[in-house]
């Protein structure tokens, strides 16, 4: 459309005819700088319309003004400026302000939106690109990029005075053990971890060598939930001392009851006197019982052992186990032969050596002089009987080829021979009546 412009300056309220021109589109105001303080070009808001004409118009057709509807002060302060209104055809009035700007929100772009004057209050200077991104990563140096650690992106506001929060990124945290991950990013995965979290493992907690080994048997532990160690050792069975009678290796060295003497609680057969008395006069057995422990057996209970026989008490009895019924008092011993070798009439089992050679004994007095004379019966036993007490000594004679053994050794008188290798006697001894019946001999061949 074309239309007469009219120019209004600010020193003239006359209207100028200018040339046919086309009307400014409202868009192209719209916006466009006018910075305060730029002299001619700048519109006045203030200016006085055209005067009509005197044919009761409001206006001139054609005719233009200026117009602002910003608040007081801003119009060509900043961006701000006014516009311009047309007279209509019919000179009725003037058409809608086109063309001005009117304060806006200041954008920190350097430009002033709000018209103040200011360019700059209240934004900072902008540092990067509305929009734009960058690598971002907010863990310790040297750990980007190692183990699990990465970076993220963060992305500049709409204002471009900053960048946003960094997105994606993975920093250290403490290993998590048994995931084979370095997530504390040192560059070792799971250091520090002894085991992976309830993973169980073998345990035995008995001496090396006894695990496996009769009862003993190993058991498990349960790592715990930070991975550094594990739990107490559940199952396992280590050694205990032998319980007897069991038939186990509790003690799980390989051998079943090895420190045991017997069964607790079972019986043998027992006997505490001398060997060969068992059974003999009034001698009998009794029964021993294994203790607790089963490291042995008690006192033997019901056991008779030999008593000194009291020669001539006309009691009919054996008391001391030698076969002879309530003995005559005197002087006796036994002749042995020394099958052991040891001169002693116990051989290696304890049991009687065999009676020797029928030998002839003669007692003498300490002078010498002969008392009696006696000769050994079937059992090696010889005696003198009714000899009245008196200092005597007992001589032997001894067919060829035997002689003595070594006297008085093995520690048990009882049961050594008493009768001197050279002299073939014994020592001198004093006699005062009962049963003296230790005056022994062993024997042996001198071939």
């Amino acid at each position: 459309m074309r239309v007469a412009l009219y120019l209004v300056t600010l020193s003239t309220l006359f209207v100028v005819p200018a040339c046919m021109v086309d009307a400014p589109d409202a868009a192209e105001h719209q916006g466009a700088p006018n910075p305060a303080g730029t002299g001619g070009d700048a519109i006045d808001p203030n200016a006085a319309p055209p005067a009509p004409p005197d044919d009761g118009s409001v206006c001139t057709p054609g005719s233009t003004q200026a117009c602002y509807s910003g608040p007081a002060g801003t119009a060509n302060v900043g961006l701000c400026h006014p516009g311009v209104q047309i007279c209509d055809a019919y000179g009725q009035g003037f058409g809608p302000c086109v063309g001005e700007v009117l304060p806006g929100v200041e954008a920190c772009d350097s430009l002033d939106s709000d018209c103040d004057g200011d360019i700059t209050e209240g934004c900072s200077m902008p540092v990067c690109a509305p929009g734009s991104t960058r690598a971002c990563y907010g863990g310790p140096a040297g750990t980007d990029g190692v183990g699990t650690c990465a970076s993220g992106v963060e992305t500049c506001n709409a204002a471009g005075t900053g960048y946003g929060a960094c997105v994606g990124a993975v920093t250290p945290i403490a290993d998590a053990c048994g995931d084979n991950l370095d997530t504390d990013c040192d560059g070792t995965a799971d250091e520090g971890c002894v085991c992976a979290p309830g993973s169980a493992a073998a345990c035995y907690p008995g001496p090396a060598g006894t695990d496996g080994v009769g009862t003993c048997a190993g058991g498990a532990m349960i790592c715990n939930a930070d991975g550094t160690g594990y739990g107490a050792c559940v199952g396992a069975v280590t050694p205990t001392d032998e319980l007897c009678g069991d038939n186990l290796d509790t003690d799980c060295d390989g051998a079943v009851d090895e420190t045991c003497v017997c069964a607790p609680g079972s019986t043998t057969a027992c006997y505490d006197g001398p060997p060969g008395t068992e059974g003999v006069g009034s001698c009998r057995g009794g029964t021993a019982t294994c203790n607790a422990a089963g490291t042995g057996y008690g006192a033997c209970v019901g056991e008779v052992t030999p008593e000194a026989s009291t020669c001539g008490d006309g009691i009919s009895d054996d008391f001391d186990c030698d076969g002879v019924v309530d003995p005559p008092c005197g002087i006796s011993g036994r002749i042995f032969f020394d099958v052991s070798g040891d001169s002693t009439e116990l051989n290696d089992d304890g049991d009687l050596e065999p009676q020797g050679p029928e030998t002839v004994f003669m007692l003498r007095t300490a002078l010498g002089a002969l008392v009696a004379v006696t000769t050994s019966d079937e059992q090696g036993y010889y005696l003198f009987a009714g000899v009245p007490p008196g200092n005597y000594y007992v001589e032997v004679i001894l067919n060829f080829p035997w002689e003595p053994v070594v006297m008085d050794l093995g520690g048990d008188d009882r049961y050594d021979s008493d009768f001197a290798t050279d002299t073939f006697t014994t020592d001198n001894f004093v006699y005062l009546g009962g049963l003296v019946r230790d005056l022994d001999l062993g024997v042996r061949s001198s071939t």
